[in-house]
């Protein structure tokens, strides 16, 4: 047996008398059969490897075994560097060129896991310019060299280099083959597959007219026949549902059961050293995902070196949804930490091409960064060019796409309100229709008083430009903002027209008034918005009664009644009950409409009236097409109105706070503070305390956020029971708990509850001093002045 064949092939069934020997040490390890390797080593005294009296490795080739099992090890991969780089500077492997190419490998793999990939590429090149050319060892490192090198985003590099190997296994077909054994001859033919598969990978990533290429194409062959029973198994089904439910529960979703199959990790980690090994890089990439998907769901979140593992697994593994899905675990509940160093990597990574998981490393935890490296990577993101279509090893995508949710991430944290202005509206003047939405979105974060003159100015200007109707929303938006910061012009064009006003206009009209009282159209204006209120909420019955439904970016029910409350109008209200009560008008439809009642109730006119029937059809668990059903928002409604008897209220909660369901228990806490009226505060905060020890921070941030409506109906003179809550929620890890606990205790303040926060000051001005997040932090500095106010 060679070393290439020791690494590449499997080992046969071994006879009872047979001598472990490093090489057949080896071929266990890289072939998944520990319980053989472990059961032969016991006999064996050659590991660990000994050394001699000066302390150097007497045994070479048996260090090389050892040294492969630290690099696989991520909490011993720089030991496994360090045993390797001695094992290449011994004469033994000096003189035996396939020892030196496995040892090269090896280190390449150790580098490559410490995201090292510029020295994993250039100690592979280093091997390959000492080797034959008609050798497997060069195949061998050459198909290395082409994973690296994919893996850093050089494509083209990457298929000169699987073109290389290609070149190889001609000159093999055409004159070498009969110079190997059979055993080696099998390894060139699974090799081949391995190398075809690279090329149609990479030409389609590097191709102008990219074709679809499925993740494994054509009957395997005999080297490869052995080799695909992770799949044939099923453990990639397993994983991938025991890992959406793990991060479901997490994330608040729909939860499922966990397999009772034993776990799959052994063969996983089999599988995704063989593909490596042989430079399949398909192969590779699925593998990767598994393994990291397979290691997420079996996480001690206080083990930080495994968490960077399953992080650097499922972001080079290309799977971008679940490197997302994982990132927002780790910001829900933490740790904080790792997270920030992912983040960091993104920020100090980014370039063009970009790659795709720098921007949602930044898009969801852009608020980690030091505000320093956030402007840095926002300067970097606003020089970058849009409306270009990037190809990476998956798709291809509109750049925008991914650019404005990381801009939008960072410009809490670096500011840069003008500069991204620019940039917004200079993409805007040659925008494209997809690109409108994600500008809209920005225009929100933008904090508007902090932008030049100029550039408000330029604003006006394109205001009053011809455009597309593409930009219509982004036109609004802008004029919005721009009244909001004294310059009602732009808005004033909206209500000075005599042409009837759109229902998007309408709503930025509404919208501005909702956040400025003084703020009322004439009443000619009014009068003509009722009147297409109103025909919106006949058209809305119309359709539903016919079964179609169109869905726009207004609610135009929520859209009614805020109207109302505005300009009060006995009509509208009318016609508003007929569709919240329609039987074929989407519970989508109606449930804003009930969360901003629950939060208003006195915006109701005294007259409107529900009728237990009405009540029961609302509590209904019927579900449509379109959701949940409203029993959720309409049980916040009725118990804001006060009309439920108080023991229903309190069994329907009590079977929410209890539910094996995180959305449920979520349900719970946002309804408590609004059931005031209906259940004792003692039963409230009990309730609450719960569901702030909840395993799903998605839960206990809900429950954290409520806590601050208790304080309206509590005996002010002894809040310590509430404070000791308070300051749990406050010191939880992660983001969520602290940061919606602490917009909980600002939303009361600002409603001008004297809520008296001495008891937590220290956890708060810890907050605020030393949090990682931005966010987070901005938010206590705000609690502090509020409260001291």
């Amino acid at each position: 047996m060679s070393w290439i064949e020791a690494v590449l092939a499997r080992p046969a069934q071994r006879e009872p008398d047979q001598k472990l020997t490093p090489k057949l040490a080896l071929s266990l390890l890289t072939s998944g059969e520990y319980w053989r390797f472990e059961r032969a080593s016991q006999e064996s005294t050659h590991l660990p490897p000994r050394r001699d009296s000066q302390g150097h490795i007497s045994e070479p080739s048996w260090a090389l075994v050892f040294a492969f099992s630290l690099v696989n090890d991520s909490t011993l991969t720089e030991e496994g560097l360090n045993v390797l780089s001695e094992v290449v500077s011994s004469p033994e492997v000096r003189e035996d060129p396939e020892m030196a190419a496995v040892a090269n490998a090896f280190a390449a793999r150790g580098l490559s896991r410490l995201n090292l990939f510029r020295q994993a590429i250039s100690v592979i090149q280093a091997a390959l310019d000492e080797l034959a050319f008609h050798s497997l060892a060069r195949l061998f490192l050459q198909q290395q060299l082409t994973i690296y090198l994919a893996d850093a985003d050089r494509y083209k590099e990457a298929l000169h280099s699987a073109r290389q190997a290609r070149r190889f296994l001609n000159s093999w077909k055409h004159g070498n083959s009969d110079a190997y054994p059979p055993s080696q001859q099998e390894i060139w033919l699974g090799l081949s597959e391995a190398v075809e598969s690279n090329i149609r990978l990479l030409t389609n990533v590097t191709s102008r007219h990219p074709k679809h290429d499925s993740t494994f194409s054509g009957e395997p062959n005999k080297y490869w026949m052995t080799r695909n029973t992770v799949l044939e198994v099923g453990f990639s089904t397993y994983v991938r549902d025991s890992f959406d439910d793990k991060l479901r529960v997490t994330l608040g979703r729909s939860s499922s059961r966990f397999s009772e199959r034993e776990s799959p990790r052994t063969a996983l980690t089999t599988f995704l050293f063989e593909s490596e090994l042989a430079g399949y890089y398909r192969r590779v990439l699925v593998a990767r995902s598994l393994l990291g998907k397979q290691q997420v769901v079996e996480l001690d979140l206080a083990d930080e070196t495994r968490i960077r593992n399953c992080t650097h697994l499922i972001r080079y593994s290309r799977d971008t949804k679940s490197y997302e899905k994982f990132l927002k675990f780790l910001i829900a509940g933490g740790p904080l930490p790792t997270l920030a160093e992912e983040v960091l990597r993104a920020a100090d990574s980014l370039g063009w091409p970009p790659r795709k998981e720098d921007f949602i490393a930044l898009k969801v935890a852009g608020s980690l960064l030091h505000e320093s490296v956030a402007g840095r990577a926002l300067s970097v993101l606003i020089d970058m060019p849009t409306q270009e279509h990037v190809r990476d090893l998956n798709s291809a995508y509109l750049a925008d796409a991914y650019i404005w949710p990381a801009i939008r991430s960072l410009i809490p944290v670096a500011g840069a309100h003008t500069e991204v202005s620019r940039k917004m509206r200079e993409v805007a003047s040659v925008a494209g229709a997809h690109a409108f939405s994600e500008l809209v979105s920005t225009a929100r974060v933008i904090d508007w008083s902090q932008v030049s003159e100029d550039e408000k100015t330029a604003w006006v200007s394109w205001i009053e430009s011809d455009k597309s109707d593409d930009a219509s929303l982004l036109e609004q938006e802008i004029a919005q903002a721009l009244a909001n910061v004294g310059n009602m012009g732009p808005l004033g064009r909206y209500y000075s027209k005599d042409t009837d006003l759109t229902i998007t206009e309408v709503a930025t009209l509404i919208d501005f008034g909702s956040g400025n009282t003084q703020f009322r159209v004439p009443s000619s204006v009014a009068n003509r918005v009722s009147g297409s209120l109103k025909s919106e909420l006949d058209e809305l019955m119309l359709d539903a009664s016919r079964g179609s439904y169109s869905y726009g970016v207004v609610d135009s029910v929520l859209l009614a009644g805020i109207f109302s409350s505005q300009y009060p109008d006995h009509s509208i209200w009318q016609k508003i009950r007929e569709v919240i009560l329609h039987p074929r008008v989407s519970t989508s439809q109606k449930s804003g409409l009930f969360e901003w009642i629950s939060r208003n109730p006195e915006a109701l006119p005294s007259d409107f009236t529900l009728q237990e029937e009405d009540r029961s059809h609302l509590l209904g668990r019927e579900e449509d097409w379109m959701g949940e059903g409203t029993r959720f928002s309409a049980l916040r409604l009725l118990c804001a109105l006060n009309v439920l008897p108080q023991e229903d209220v309190a069994e329907q909660l009590m079977n929410l706070a209890t539910s094996g369901s995180a959305n449920e228990r979520v349900e719970a806490a946002r309804t408590l503070p609004i059931a005031r009226y209906s259940t004792p505060i003692i039963w409230r905060l009990t309730i609450l305390d719960m569901l702030t020890r909840d395993p799903s921070p998605l839960v206990r941030s809900h429950a954290g956020a409520a806590l601050g409506a208790i304080y309206r109906d509590w005996d002010l003179s002894d809040t310590r029971e509430i404070d000791s809550i308070v300051r749990r929620c406050l010191e939880s890890d992660g983001v969520w708990v602290p940061l919606r606990t602490l917009h909980g205790l600002l939303r009361e303040i600002n409603r001008k509850v004297p809520i008296d926060i001495s008891e937590f000051k220290e956890s708060v001005s810890l907050l605020a001093s030393n949090h990682v997040d931005h966010l987070i932090r901005d938010a206590a500095k705000r609690l502090l002045r509020s409260a001291g106010d």
